[in-house]
């Protein structure tokens, strides 16, 4: 993230882009970056289910990495997709993923009747 700071040094903007007025990175889990983003929420929003939302949606981020790393084989099983024809660093990732998976013993997404996912 990018960020514009004010004449007291506090963040006053942020961009995603690196831009002309904001140009000093700073990391997305830095606390003064989430103290401001915090403080962006409108006044009427529940900070607490804010952060519950949060949590939640970062939770599901596992899971939807799996469902992807599993859409990704389906579609070259069936020659939809060329492995090699992904970025070199998403090669990289799927394939330590899959070494990791391998190694805790195959984990699978989803289960045999293919209505419950797997813990």
């Amino acid at each position: 993230m990018y960020v514009t700071r004010n004449t007291q040094g506090e963040i006053c903007a942020i961009s995603v882009d690196q831009s002309s007025s904001c140009e000093e990175y700073i990391d997305n889990q830095a606390p003064e970056l989430q103290r401001f983003l915090k403080a962006q929420l409108p006044k009427n929003v529940k900070n607490d289910s804010h952060d519950a939302a949060g949590r939640q949606l970062q939770n599901s981020d596992g899971e939807l990495a799996r469902v992807l790393e599993d859409v990704i084989d389906a579609l070259t099983m069936k020659g939809i997709l060329t492995f090699t024809d992904l970025p070199i660093a998403a090669q990289e990732k799927l394939l330590q993923r899959k070494l990791l998976r391998k190694r805790l013993g195959g984990l699978e997404l989803i289960s045999n009747d293919d209505d419950h996912f797997m813990p």
